[in-house]
């Protein structure tokens, strides 16, 4: 509020009746810039933002009362304006609109209360222009990461996705000689309703999975789909009773049943290798999933 009232002062009290008409352009200005604020800037996370309030509340503090040109108010202002679109845009909380108004207002008031020389007046507002631009380029660049290693069906990691947070979690466990379970999870009979029911039926049972995994497995734990109906649970520290644990579980929530193959990392496991034996083990589940199935049949045909 010392920001605000410092800004609004000048008006009150102008040094010369000049400085009322630039205060003046310099609050409604501002007004504004705050109103754009508070409908563009919907998320508030960012430790910058909390730099910038500091800095503000710092300036009104410190400010006496005196005026900016109405030229300097105009630049000052609409680089705080590019400011808050930049942030805006790599936002997405409502809670934050008040507090991105109130840092508008006030930062640009306390600006030109400051009574600094417009040098420096534009250093600032440069500098926070520069930070607020790093942050977008940061924001954007790791959606975009996001968005090519997620599946956009299921939600969970893709292959790519794996591939990079899989390397590090092996790497971690070699690291601190934790153990390390990953298993290749494969739905039974998936192109059955694929070919019956159609794509889209097959689709939603994906995505129905996915959900029902999510509430099973650990915090810290990675579920990817690797493409078609095989997934891959990669879990950090569990040992094979854990493991084997977490996997029943997520069959007892599971809408389909599903064969699956669980190695545990050993010293000399990458992720390929580790991929590898699990894939084996699950083929092997298969085949003796097969076996059993056709003994089963011949026992009923002979009694």
């Amino acid at each position: 509020m010392l920001v605000v009232v410092s800004g609004l002062v000048q008006i009150v009290r102008p040094a010369d009746p000049t400085t009322t008409y630039d205060a003046a352009i310099s609050v409604a200005t501002t007004t504004i810039i705050g109103l754009v604020y508070w409908l563009l800037a919907p998320r508030f996370r960012m430790w910058s933002f909390h730099l910038v309030m500091a800095g503000g509340i710092a300036l009104g503090f410190g400010s006496i009362l005196r005026s900016a040109s109405a030229v300097d108010a105009t630049i000052v202002s609409t680089s705080l304006l590019w400011t808050g679109v930049l942030v805006a845009a790599i936002s997405s909380k409502w809670t934050s609109r008040a507090y991105a108004a109130f840092l508008s207002v006030g930062s640009s008031l306390a600006l030109l209360a400051a009574g600094v020389d417009a040098a420096w007046r534009l250093l600032v507002v440069l500098a926070l222009t520069t930070v607020a631009t790093m942050e977008l380029v940061n924001r954007l660049s790791g959606g975009l990461r996001t968005l090519a290693e997620s599946d956009p069906l299921t939600g969970l990691a893709n292959r790519a996705g794996l591939l990079d947070i899989g390397a590090r979690v092996v790497s971690d466990a070699q690291r601190t000689e934790r153990p390390l379970a990953l298993a290749v999870i494969d739905l039974d009979g998936f192109k059955s309703i694929n070919d019956g029911r159609g794509h889209a039926a097959g689709d939603e049972l994906l995505v129905d999975c996915a959900d029902a995994w999510r509430s099973a497995i650990r915090k810290g734990d990675v579920l990817a789909r690797l493409g078609g109906d095989e997934f891959v649970l990669l879990a950090p520290g569990a040992d094979r009773w854990t493991a084997e644990q977490m996997l029943a579980r997520m069959q007892a929530m599971s809408p389909t049943p599903w064969t699956h193959g669980l190695a545990m990392a050993d010293r000399t496991d990458d992720l390929s290798s580790l991929l590898e034996r699990a894939g084996l083990r699950l083929l092997q589940a298969k085949a003796d999933r097969a076996v059993d199935a056709h003994r089963a049949r011949s026992d009923a045909r002979g009694t």
